[in-house]
């Protein structure tokens, strides 16, 4: 089978720069700066494969759609890859342009013809990872949840945040034969246990549902306050938090952007490692950009409706009971009370 590169024409190029309904990495859309950038690294990656460097021919392809995702780049890269004998990722690409671009696109044939005649010769990992934010193959990152790889054992891996901020992950190895279609569902896992219920000091009196038969006895009163109205929203502590992570997450963003670009003048035309880790600082930024910006709505959205800023007055002097306790576990000093 002959392949060839799809033309850049000027219509082609328009298209790999300026995809408007297209979005960056983590729901990001594409700045003019993004879109020219775009453009500039198709041209590169064009005339690289004119010159028969393939391996840089994708990188800039790949570089492009990941500043101005499009299916164009998408089909170009996956052409060079295959020319350079990258085959899990010629793959890869192939299919992830099969399903990304229109059912009228240009290459679409093209496209299913090349895979159609290296897919055979690889595995297929269909990886079903909702609850995750990144997915590793091979402890290679990966953006795809249809990934190709050489037949044998391979280890898939995913990470995230779970609920109440605690990190997540899960992992599954699959052996498996040329030709093998593999679905692989990773369920989610706290990697750090919630922590134990403080147990009730000896003399302390004990909530209702902290010791069964003393719901007889427990004080369910309210905190005490200066003006004896219970509380109705949250603490203003919450505001100042978020404002806090939010400016932490703004300022790691504009550090880690200034990385990337540092990182990409010092590494032109990056291909191999060199453009994982391109694609990691850049994923890595846009990451903390969209966190900042999701805690400034969220904190904006508790300052204005959730947060009692009425009711904030003096705390009530802090209590504080302790005693030894004695169980399966051995005999330790415990402390409880309110602040």
């Amino acid at each position: 089978m002959r392949i060839s590169i799809a033309r850049a024409g000027p219509a082609i190029v328009a298209a790999a720069a300026l995809a408007l309904s297209s979005s960056r990495a983590l729901g990001a859309p594409p700045t003019d700066d993004d879109r020219r950038a775009a453009a500039g690294l198709f041209n590169e990656g064009t005339k690289a494969f004119a010159a028969g460097a393939y391996r840089v021919a994708a990188g800039d392809f790949e570089s492009a759609y990941a500043r101005a995702p499009h299916h164009a780049p998408l089909f170009n890269a996956a052409r060079s890859w295959h020319r350079a004998g990258e085959l899990p990722r010629a793959a890869t690409l192939y299919a992830r342009y099969l399903a990304m671009a229109p059912a009228d696109a240009r290459d679409r044939a093209a496209a299913s013809a090349g895979l159609a005649e290296i897919g055979p010769r690889l595995v297929r990992f269909e990886i079903d990872a909702p609850a995750f934010a990144s997915v590793r193959v091979d402890d290679q990152p990966s953006d795809a949840r249809v990934v190709y790889a050489l037949p044998g054992t391979h280890t898939i891996a995913a990470s995230g945040v779970g609920p109440g901020g605690r990190a997540r992950s899960a992992e599954a190895t699959r052996t498996a034969a040329a030709g093998d279609v593999v679905a692989v569902a990773l369920e989610p896992r706290d990697d750090a246990a919630p922590p134990a219920p403080l147990p009730a000091a000896p003399g302390a009196v004990a909530a209702p549902s902290a010791v069964a038969g003393d719901s007889a006895h427990a004080n369910t009163a309210p905190p005490e306050r200066g003006d004896d109205a219970p509380r109705r929203g949250w603490s203003p502590v919450v505001v100042w938090v978020g404002a806090g992570l939010t400016v932490m997450s703004l300022a790691g963003g504009v550090l880690s952007e200034l990385d990337y670009a540092s990182y990409k003048r010092n590494h032109p035309g990056a291909t191999g490692d060199t453009l994982q880790q391109e694609t990691m600082r850049l994923r890595r930024s846009s990451f903390l950009f969209v966190t900042a910006t999701a805690l400034a709505i969220g904190t904006t959205v508790a300052a204005i409706w959730l947060v009692d800023w009425k009711g904030e007055a003096a705390p009530p002097p802090a209590r504080v009971r302790g005693g030894v306790v004695a169980d399966e576990r051995g005999a330790r000093l415990v402390l409880a009370g309110s602040f």
